[in-house]
C-alpha cells in the first residue's frame, strides 16, 4: 500500500486540490482554541497546511508515504510554515506523551479489520476533550464515480463504526452518512457518499 500511494502523489501538483477537505474547513471553529492538533492520514497535507495559516500552534502530519510527506515539507516551507511530519503506518504509530487537543483524518482508507485500530489509537493520542473530526468514504462509494477506492474491504460502513465507538471512551457529536458534492482536485469530483463524524474524548 505504501509504494502505491508513493506512485500515486508523485505528480507535481496537489492531486486532491490545495484546498483543506471541506468538513473540516466547516468545523474549524471547534479547533481554533487547539493549540496542537495531528492531520492523520494526510498525504499531501491540504489540511495541515490550512489549520497551520489558521494559526494553529503546533500542527503535526502523519502518512505511510514517504513521497507525499516531501511535497508537504517543500509546499510549507513555501509559506513559511512549520509542520512537523511523521513517515508512519497506522499500526505503528504510538500515541505521544504530550497528547493532542485534536485529531483531523479525511480518506484514511483501511481494510476493515484494521479500521478499529483507528479510533483507538486516536482517542489514546487525545487528551480528555480533544476532538477527532474525520470524514471517510462509506461503502456505498462504489455506486459513484467521483473517486476514492473501488474495493468495498476498505470502505466504511456506518452501522459497523456506531458498534465500534460504543466500546471506545467518547461522545459522538456527529455520526451521519452523507451525500455531498466533492471537488478536491480532479481525484475526489462530483456527488459521492461519506461518513462524517466528530468525536470527543470523555476520558
Amino acid at each position: 500500500m505504501q509504494a502505491v500511494w508513493d506512485e500515486k502523489f508523485k505528480e507535481a501538483d496537489f492531486i486532491y486540490g490545495e484546498a483543506p477537505n471541506a468538513f473540516v474547513q466547516e468545523n474549524f471553529d471547534r479547533l481554533e482554541n487547539a493549540q496542537n492538533i495531528l492531520c492523520l492520514g494526510e498525504g499531501e497535507g491540504r489540511n495541515a497546511l490550512f489549520l497551520a495559516e489558521q494559526g494553529i500552534a503546533h500542527v503535526e502530519a502523519l502518512d505511510a508515504s514517504f513521497v507525499a510527506l516531501s511535497k508537504l515539507r517543500r509546499y510549507a516551507k513555501e509559506r513559511y510554515l512549520r509542520i512537523t511530519v511523521h513517515h508512519t503506518l497506522l499500526n505503528q504509530w504510538d500515541a505521544p506523551t504530550n497528547l493532542y487537543d485534536a485529531i483531523v483524518c479525511t480518506y484514511l482508507h483501511l481494510p476493515n479489520d484494521e479500521q478499529p485500530l483507528l479510533f483507538e489509537k486516536s482517542l489514546q493520542a487525545l487528551k480528555e476533550k480533544g476532538l477527532f473530526i474525520a470524514e471517510f468514504f462509506s461503502k456505498s462509494q462504489l455506486q459513484f464515480k467521483s473517486g476514492g477506492p473501488r474495493d468495498e474491504k476498505i470502505l466504511y460502513d456506518l452501522h459497523e463504526l456506531s458498534q465500534i465507538l460504543k466500546k471506545l471512551p467518547c461522545h459522538v457529536h456527529k455520526l451521519s452518512q452523507e451525500i455531498v458534492i466533492l471537488n478536491e482536485g480532479e481525484k475526489h469530483k462530483g456527488r459521492g457518499s461519506v461518513i462524517r463524524m466528530i468525536l470527543e474524548k470523555t476520558a
